[in-house]
């Protein structure tokens, strides 16, 4: 009975079986480490164990590498003679660099015993003819689609991948032209390169079979065997990498939203309608649009609302502009309007802008129905005409966004022009917002404190108020009120707050080793954006391991609009903090969304009655009613009441005469780096 034969499945094992069919000595070499990782049948007999081996001591017997072993580029092809000094059989060596089936460079090496047919051409020939077949064989190895041409430009061979990818038989391909296979607008160039010994990468559009076209890269190599010349051209399929680079390009240029231009399309857009109006001599005109107040739906209906709503506004303006000029959105909740229909007049392509914008402006005014809701937005908007080529795009772009920005400044649904003054604003806005981003480093910040004082018959310290202060190297010290907001804006808010709390508590540390202040407490105020943020709680613990310290001394001042813009995770938060012993104010109580749902619910101390309410207080009848009913607000719900802006003694008077009996003023004292006992 026959012992059951092996079943060869895979390619690489029926082409290792062909190998060791033949008598050609075939193996292949790592040409980094000169390891040798295949040789078939006829080498290992007449070379032994050589698999793993360097190739100079197993096949050249020595010790270091010798010249035939460096690595050759690809598809280069040499040949040489050596003796084996082991029995003194010569042997003809052709090697040729390629890549292996699972990517590897690689280096083939044939060798042809020529020991008695070295005399006789027709034994070489025969043995050459014998080693283009083992070539052939080696071509099929490769991830490459592969052609043999002779030196009359006819193939003579294609491995399978290059007929895969044309879609011929190997008897169709035989004596075909390169140019058989090249789509006609690109022979001329396949000539140009055919005519160099070594053609580098090189794309042009192939043609199959069936007369399709499609993407290829060629590169190709001159070879000899013997007295025959070869070229050996490799092409690689690129359709899929174009697909990749459409992709790229669509996600680099479009947004993916709403599938407008974004801004690096328009920066491209604005460069050229600069140069064709430098060279007509026309004005063009650039709307930047600003949604009105999209934050507070994004924040108050949810991100997916958001996107819709943004996606509907595109639709909106896509559909109305689409005569004006070119639309893109900027980004978030900004969109752009190129004019492009130029005029040699400013003063007409100004008033054409204004007509567009108002156009825009009543267009978005009409509401939007999203998710069975109707939505009403409005939109400010600022214009720049342009000609001159001394403008950028992105400094066209940084005027549109200043005279965006003024006319939210004016009140929301305006139009503004960018003029030169408001660029000054706007710049010199921006360089302080640099210098407050260095500040930190540089040392520049301070933190003052303002005395908050109980009156009964006498006056006694219950604590103070942190106040940051910016002192500058040239402008001197700058108002919270100016810094704060362009903190926010520059998105480093969070750091201003960091060193704040880190600051506030090492004050507190040091107050407990001082008797006489040792009961008190501070006060510092949290803006909403680092309020908002998730990682809020944990750097607060934080800050507290690094500086122990009573948390029931440190008062955290929020402002009313904080509770509103997302009450449950405000909750959470403030639930989580008062755990740890923090305490909390209801800063400027009386000024924002007024609720008093969240007094009932959340472990609230204090509420802070603003300055504005206490300045007229004496005058104003109206204020003195208002005040009246936030000391009975804070009574009610057992809370204490704190005035600020207290600055005379007929103020405070007023103010205990209603009930008050805590302060912070002038009065008291100015906000300070250092605060006495007394």
């Amino acid at each position: 009975m026959k012992p059951p034969e092996t079943e060869i499945q895979t390619p690489e094992e029926i082409l290792k079986a062909i190998l060791d069919e033949s008598r050609v000595m075939i193996h292949v070499i790592d040409p980094r480490t000169f390891e040798i990782l295949y040789a078939n049948r006829a080498m290992r007999q007449e070379f032994s164990d050589i698999i793993g081996r360097p190739c100079f001591e197993a096949i050249h017997n020595r010790s270091i590498p010798c010249g035939h072993c460096m690595q050759l580029p690809f598809s280069k092809s040499t040949q040489h003679e050596h003796i084996n000094l082991n029995n003194g059989r010569i042997y003809l060596l052709h090697s040729h660099s390629g890549q292996w089936s699972d990517g590897r460079k690689v280096k083939f090496q044939i060798a042809i015993d020529v020991t008695e047919q070295r005399l006789s051409p027709e034994g070489i020939m025969l043995e050459q003819n014998q080693m283009l077949e083992v070539i052939k064989a080696l071509l099929d190895a490769t991830i490459e689609g592969l052609f043999i041409f002779d030196r009359n430009q006819k193939c003579v061979y294609a491995n399978h991948i290059a007929l895969n990818l044309f879609g011929y038989t190997l008897e169709e391909v035989h004596s075909k032209s390169i140019l058989d296979f090249i789509a006609l607008g690109f022979r001329n160039k396949v000539k140009r390169f055919s005519q160099n010994r070594d053609q580098p990468p090189y794309e042009v559009l192939g043609i199959k079979n069936d007369g399709s076209l499609f993407p290829i890269m060629i590169r190709g190599k001159a070879i000899e065997l013997g007295e025959e010349k070869f070229r050996l051209s490799a092409v690689i399929d690129i359709t899929k990498m174009r697909e990749k680079e459409n992709e790229l390009f669509q996600i680099k240029r479009y947004d993916s939203l709403t599938s407008l231009p974004n801004r690096r399309f328009l920066e491209d857009l604005l460069k050229k309608s600069l140069h064709t109006s430098h060279q007509n001599g026309c004005y063009r005109a650039l709307l930047f649009i600003g949604v009105d107040r999209f934050k507070l739906f994004n924040d108050s209906k949810g991100h997916s609302f958001g996107d819709q709503l943004l996606y509907e506004i595109a639709q909106r303006l896509k559909a109305a502009t689409a005569s004006m000029g070119a639309l893109a959105r900027f980004g978030g909740d900004e969109f752009t309007l190129l004019l492009e229909d130029g005029s040699k007049s400013e003063e007409q392509i100004r008033r054409s802008a204004r007509q567009s914008a108002e156009s825009i402006s009543k267009l978005l005014q009409a509401p939007f129905v999203l998710l069975g809701q109707s939505i009403s937005i409005t939109a400010s908007i600022g214009i720049i005409s342009f000609k001159e080529t001394a403008r950028s795009p992105r400094t066209l772009i940084k005027y549109a966004t200043s005279a965006m920005h003024h006319a939210k400044k004016k009140g929301c649904n305006t139009i503004c022009f960018f003029e030169p003054l408001l660029q000054r604003r706007f710049e010199e806005r921006l360089e302080l917002q640099e210098d407050l981003r260095d500040a930190i480093d540089k040392e520049q910040l301070e933190l003052f404190y303002q005395k908050q004082m109980r009156v009964n018959e006498q006056a006694e310290c219950m604590g103070a108020e942190a106040l940051l202060r910016w002192k500058h190297p040239a402008r001197g010290f700058i108002s919270p009120l100016e810094f704060i907001p362009l903190a926010e804006e520059g998105g480093y808010i969070h750091l201003l707050g960091e060193w704040v709390l880190k600051h506030a508590l090492q004050k507190l540390q040091k107050w407990q080793k001082d008797p006489q202040k040792s009961h008190w407490r501070l006060s510092i105020n949290i803006s909403a954006k680092e309020f908002e943020r998730e990682d809020f709680i944990s750097n607060v613990q934080k800050n507290f391991n690094q500086t122990p310290c009573p948390p029931h001394r440190l008062c955290i001042e929020l402002t009313e609009g904080i509770l509103i813009q997302d009450p449950e995770k405000s909750i959470q938060k403030i639930l989580a903090l008062a755990s740890m012993g923090i305490l909390f104010s209801i800063d400027d109580f009386g000024t924002g969304y007024s609720s008093l749902q969240y007094l009932k619910k959340l472990p609230i101390q204090e509420l802070k009655i603003d300055r504005c309410f206490i300045q007229n207080i004496l005058e104003d009848e109206q204020d003195q009613i208002l005040v009246d009913t936030m000391i009975g607000i804070g009574k009610k719900f057992n809370l204490n009441v704190v005035a600020e802006g207290v600055e005379t003694q007929e103020q405070l008077k007023k103010l205990q005469s209603m009930g008050c009996e805590l302060f912070q003023g002038f009065l008291f004292s100015k906000p300070s780096p250092v605060l006495s006992a007394e």
